[in-house]
């Protein structure tokens, strides 16, 4: 993960649900030589975030990192419209991504992300 030593760390609900639809069109298509460009360009290693990270692969590790962080109870914040909480545990987690176009991570420790990347 590109940004792994960053402070705040962005789930942006936009970039998941475009993910989600592409999916959606995938699994739709016959032709593999289209499936396999679209799969490249939109969905596998040419599909990066603005700040050049692999899109499944960030949000991947970010969620094994809040899996990991609620399982050995260390404590990092969620910032949902400019609110912060503190914790390791948030049940209300699906509702404020539900809700909200984009949340913050902040202070995950560096145990967590360097072992949802390994």
């Amino acid at each position: 993960m590109a940004r792994k030593n960053s402070p705040k760390i962005d789930i942006s609900m936009k970039g998941i649900k475009e993910y989600n639809r592409n999916l959606v069109k995938l699994v739709k298509m016959t032709r593999k030589a289209k499936a396999e460009t679209f799969y490249e360009k939109k969905i596998g290693w040419e599909n990066l975030t603005v700040s050049g990270e692999y899109t499944a692969g960030r949000n991947m590790c970010l969620f094994i990192a809040l899996s990991l962080a609620k399982s050995k109870r260390l404590p990092y914040s969620l910032v949902v419209a400019g609110n912060k909480q503190e914790g390791y545990d948030f049940p209300l987690l699906d509702q404020y991504l539900a809700r909200n176009k984009v949340i913050y991570i902040e202070n995950l420790s560096s145990f967590v992300m360097n072992d949802a990347i390994a």
